[in-house]
């Protein structure tokens, strides 16, 4: 196994890791590697302005009543399942024998002085791990809502539930739909049934349409955003699911009446069984 070295230079930390985006996209869809929390970690920081934030401004705007970061706590762990995954480098601070460095491999790091003249320290995604990010989001994971602005919020180090539903100015009505809650409702629904497919039909778009249906669904709220009192945490392990168009309009098509998905399962169930019934006579 390679020791790499991290050095400082004028207040800026440097290390060639030497991992791929390929690799990353590799590492990023394997759930043994990328937790809940790691890959919601990873989302947020890809959100921010040039993927790049202090832990301390993250806590101030999504977990304001935490007194300790949960994030050295997180980053350590991930890094430490990359190590073991790849097996082919660990790195050692150049000017502490011996001593580890972790954050080192999902980001690039440096110190800098605040107003308060007190020290942060920025951290900010490699570019190879923000390319993958990109790639896997655009290609498979994606898909936007016509004029809907994407956000992201994080709220604590467990399974976490993120903001939705703020009301955006435009000639209609929109909502704001977080990024971090569609992916991760899709690597649900791939885990629970060892594919991408609708969770009511079954349908799946790529067996069906190839390269061309690959990643496609629709994410549906179990609670309406419309009806929702302004921004409301969503657990996308709880209220969201993946559905095929048609599910999802059969589930919306009365308005005063919006189903579960549980129901329109034992409503398709009732139709079927009506239909073989009376093949039969």
């Amino acid at each position: 196994m390679d020791h790499k070295l991290i050095v400082k230079r004028d207040n800026r930390y440097f290390v060639n890791i030497d991992i791929t985006s390929d690799e990353w996209k590799a590492m990023l869809i394997n759930e043994k590697i990328f937790t809940t929390q790691s890959l919601q970690m990873v989302l947020y920081w890809y959100e921010e302005q040039e993927h790049q934030a202090t832990s301390k401004d993250i806590m101030k705007k999504y977990c304001p009543n935490k007194k300790k970061s949960p994030y050295n706590s997180i980053v350590k762990g991930l890094s430490q399942r990359i190590i073991r995954y790849l097996n082919r480098f660990d790195v050692e601070y150049a000017d502490r024998p011996g001593s580890k460095c972790y954050w080192c491999i999902p980001f690039e790091g440096w110190h800098i002085k605040e107003m308060d003249t007190k020290e942060g320290f920025v951290w900010k995604l490699r570019d190879e791990l923000a390319e993958a990010m990109r790639e896997l989001l655009d290609e498979t994971l994606l898909e936007k809502d016509s004029g809907s602005p994407i956000v992201s919020s994080l709220k604590n180090e467990a399974i976490i539930p993120q903001k939705e539903g703020k009301k955006v100015a435009s000639d209609t009505t929109k909502y704001e739909r977080s990024l971090s809650n569609r992916y991760i409702a899709i690597r649900n629904t791939q885990k629970k049934y060892g594919e991408l497919c609708c969770e009511v039909c079954g349908f799946n778009f790529e067996k069906t349409y190839g390269e061309r249906g690959k990643g496609f669904i629709e994410v549906h709220h179990n609670k309406p955003l419309s009806s929702l009192n302004g921004e409301t945490e969503i657990n996308p392990e709880k209220d969201l699911n993946c559905l095929c168009p048609n599910c999802h309009r059969m589930i919306h098509r009365k308005k005063d009446e919006i189903l579960s998905v549980e129901q329109l399962k034992e409503l398709m169930k009732r139709q079927r069984s009506k239909q073989s019934s009376e093949r039969l006579k």
